[in-house]
């Protein structure tokens, strides 16, 4: 007990100290310091109502597999124009979706709005377990795997595909 009151007096001093070194302009410090810690979270708070807008429009399951391909592809080497082709292929024979372009155009835009491929799992999640069967899971995530494996899985990637097979087979 007597080192938190010798702690909490040696702060309280720094604090007097620092104030009546620099008179008046220390207020505007203490004013600046809180504006950008206020500026900061209202920077996060909005950038997360974004991203759970982006991915909340999607209903189609194959529309966000091709998000998330994208994002996986994205938190590696990047998305070159093989992971493009690899995941134009997954969708037309795989998922059989009618247009694999507008389909590959969504999902670039999405991956850039969703930043962590993380986020893409969490929040697609419901949808793909909800409207997938066990056979497409598994399609799914053999299609991620494929894909990682282009230019070899880094950390990340094997993370994310880690983290997917453990939300939907579980």
């Amino acid at each position: 007990m007597p080192i938190l009151v010798l702690l909490a007096g040696a702060i309280v001093g720094a604090v007097v100290w620092y104030f009546r070194m620099r008179g008046p302009a220390a207020v505007g410090d203490v004013i600046d310091v809180a504006g950008s810690a206020k500026g900061a979270y209202n920077r996060r708070k909005f950038r997360k109502k974004v991203e759970a807008s982006t991915l909340a429009s999607i209903d189609d399951p194959a529309l966000a597999a091709a998000v998330y391909l994208v994002s996986l592809a994205e938190t590696g080497p990047g998305l070159g124009p093989r992971e493009e082709e690899a995941i134009g292929t997954w969708l037309r024979e795989v998922a059989q979706y009618r247009d694999p372009a507008e389909a590959l155009i969504f999902a670039k835009w999405a991956s850039r709005e969703v930043v962590d491929v993380n986020e893409v799992i969490r929040r697609l999640t419901p949808l793909w377990r909800e409207r997938l069967t066990p056979a497409q899971t598994q399609d799914l995530i053999a299609g991620a795997t494929a894909l990682a494996a282009i230019r070899g899985p880094d950390l990340a990637q094997t993370d994310a595909l880690r983290r997917l097979r453990e939300r939907l087979t579980n």
